[in-house]
């Protein structure tokens, strides 16, 4: 065969390319896991297995937790409740004759 030539019957077939079987699936994801028992925690809470005791001091645990978590990144729940208050009555004040489940829509609403 030369340079530039069409392909002769003597060269023989390869097939294709790329054959379908090499493409993954849509659903195909890198992170899914590969087998049920890395993804029961997904499904399952993490006190499934405990029990009594066991199970109370651990979800008492988890929650102390969640708390100093809470209080490290928006502070004292008192100091966070007395914020609040305060800004929905300054939100009241500032929407005053409108009646409203929630001060701070109407407030953005009648934004001049």
């Amino acid at each position: 065969m030369t340079t530039g030539s069409a392909p002769t019957a003597s060269a023989g077939y390869i097939g294709q390319a790329r054959s379908d079987s090499s493409i993954a699936p849509s659903t195909y994801s890198i992170t899914a896991a590969v087998i049920p028992a890395e993804a029961i925690y997904k499904l399952v809470p993490s006190t499934a297995q405990l029990n009594g005791k066991d199970k109370r001091d651990y979800e008492k645990y988890c929650e102390q937790i969640r708390r100093e978590d809470e209080q490290i990144q928006y502070g004292n729940r008192a100091d966070r409740i007395a914020r609040h208050k305060s800004a929905v009555r300054a939100a009241k004040r500032k929407t005053k004759g409108v009646k409203a489940l929630n001060p701070f829509l109407v407030q953005a609403i009648k934004k001049p």
